[in-house]
């Protein structure tokens, strides 16, 4: 594992892939976001007998609204876990293990009801990012980071 400076100020670890993961979650659902609102605002506009300078003008306005919308909410959602394990530290609890557990049923419906505000606000906010954020194939294919891993040994040098 590669090391940098600024590893443990920023809490990264694990593999390299590990830590930038977020970083090309954000970047590949920026980018999605982008194709997905411009060619939707530009054929909104098609539809509505514009000119094509418009029809340009819509598609590039749309589609970066989309994208900034689209990073905006994949940078919260990665963010939400270490945010949750903070906001239970403040609170003196500790994260919910077992559902029989006493107060699980409140921690878990508050935890969903912040996940559900999120993505309505955003959604209000920055319409069309379900879609990009749904399809993005970094998240398919890299595991979250709000979860540890483990990892076979490999040899020291």
């Amino acid at each position: 594992t590669i090391r940098t400076p600024l590893d443990e100020p920023l809490g990264l670890r694990g593999t390299l892939l590990e830590r930038v993961a977020p970083l090309m979650h954000v970047a590949s659902a920026a980018a999605l976001g982008f194709v997905y609102g411009a060619g939707r605002g530009y054929l909104r506009g098609y539809w509505q007998d514009v000119t094509p300078s418009v029809c340009r003008e819509l598609s590039s306005a749309v589609g970066r609204r989309t994208a900034v919308g689209a990073a905006l909410l994949v940078v919260a959602f990665e963010m939400l876990p270490r945010a949750k394990a903070e906001a239970l530290k403040a609170l003196g609890r500790e994260e919910v293990t077992d559902f029989k557990a006493a107060g699980a049923l409140e921690q878990l419906a508050a935890s969903d009801g912040v996940y559900v505000f999120l993505l309505a606000a955003l959604n209000f906010a920055f319409p069309y990012i379900l879609l990009p954020v749904a399809i993005n194939p970094t998240q398919l294919l890299v595991p979250p980071s709000s979860h540890e891993f483990p990892h076979k040994p490999t040899s020291t040098p």
